[in-house]
């Protein structure tokens, strides 16, 4: 009768502590020596292994580490939406961008140019010879300005350009007849304005040294700035009478000669050429150092007339000759 209650106990004790919250056993010790109780732990199986056979592998063993270690944990790798960049990537270029890419950056320069200017003929040795009256002379005004000039590189040989240009004379009495020295007095100053268009051909020796040599059109337009006292009628620089006239407020009413003098002026389209030598000391800037030489006259009409000009009293033409050299330098910004 016991050898039956001692399994049925057991088996009772397994079925309630298995119903049983967790932590019960421990917190029930009789309970818990009574399972032991109820199921001794059964003998060890016999050993399988013959008498000289070479105990197993123990835990200190290396090679039992080797296979009974737990493989080093694995973990998932993230899918590459999940994948955060090193760098994040540009944004595609715009339209306006890939255009400036392909069409400007490298190609277009902008700048400032400074240059002289000297005329091959502007003198003559007398009256007689003069260019128109009595003016033997074409002083050269040489004010050395600033002017913008702008460059393209069609491609490693060709390049375009425009730039402005001025050149100017005074027209100056400094012989007289038998070429005795004049007075030295101006009608009026003469001035030719306008762009110039040049095609360059490059000859790049590196990417720092471009020889070139350039031809061009000069759109110049022609102007004549006159003398107050010669166009008002009055004799000389030294009359007393301009001066007297100009303190009352030069008021054409109140002039004293009803004498007018007018000069006209008119020039074409002439071809300029051009040599230079580009240097780039930096990659967006440009020194470029220019020769230029051009045959240019200028067309002269000139009038004296009477009574606000309703009588024409003398008129004649001239042609001056502008003829030219030039030499320069300019500084510019690479695009």
């Amino acid at each position: 009768m016991s050898r039956i209650r001692k399994p049925m106990t057991w088996l009772l004790i397994s079925l309630v502590s298995a119903l049983m919250p967790s932590g019960w056993a421990a917190e029930n010790p009789a309970a818990e020596t009574a399972m032991v109780a109820s199921n001794p732990e059964p003998n060890p199986p016999a050993s399988t292994n013959p008498p000289d056979a070479e105990p197993p592998a123990t835990p200190e063993d290396p090679a039992a580490d080797e296979t009974t270690a737990p493989a080093e944990t694995q973990w998932p790798t993230p899918p590459r939406s999940l994948e955060i960049p090193d760098e994040a990537p540009e944004p595609p270029a715009t339209p306006l961008e890939n255009f400036y890419r392909a069409y400007i950056r490298g190609r277009l320069a902008a700048g400032a140019r400074v240059s002289t200017f000297k005329l091959d003929d502007n003198e003559r040795p007398d009256r007689e010879n003069s260019f128109l009256g009595s003016i033997t002379l074409l002083d050269p005004i040489d004010d050395k300005e600033i002017h913008p000039v702008i460059t393209y590189e069609v491609c490693r040989w060709l390049a375009l350009g425009v730039s402005w240009d001025q050149v100017g004379a005074a027209t100056v009495t400094h012989r007289i007849a038998g070429g005795l020295p004049g007075d030295m007095h101006s009608d009026g100053d003469i001035y030719l304005k306008g762009p110039v268009f040049d095609a360059y051909l490059r000859i790049p020796l590196t990417d720092w040294l471009v020889p070139y040599a350039g031809i061009g059109i000069a759109r110049y337009e022609a102007s004549f700035d006159p003398e107050g006292w010669w166009h008002w009628g009055f004799d000389d620089q030294y009359d007393a009478r301009y001066d007297q006239w100009v303190a009352r407020g030069s008021n054409p009413a109140d002039l004293p000669s009803s004498k007018r003098r007018n000069m006209y002026v008119n020039s074409s389209d002439e071809t300029a050429y051009t040599a230079g030598l580009e240097i780039r000391p930096a990659e967006h800037i440009v020194v470029d150092f220019f020769y230029r030489q051009m045959d240019i006259s200028v067309d002269v009409l000139y009038q004296l007339t009477y009574r606000e000009g309703t009588r024409l009293g003398v008129e004649e033409r001239a042609e001056f000759p502008f003829k030219h050299y030039a030499y320069g330098a300019s500084l510019k910004v690479m695009f």
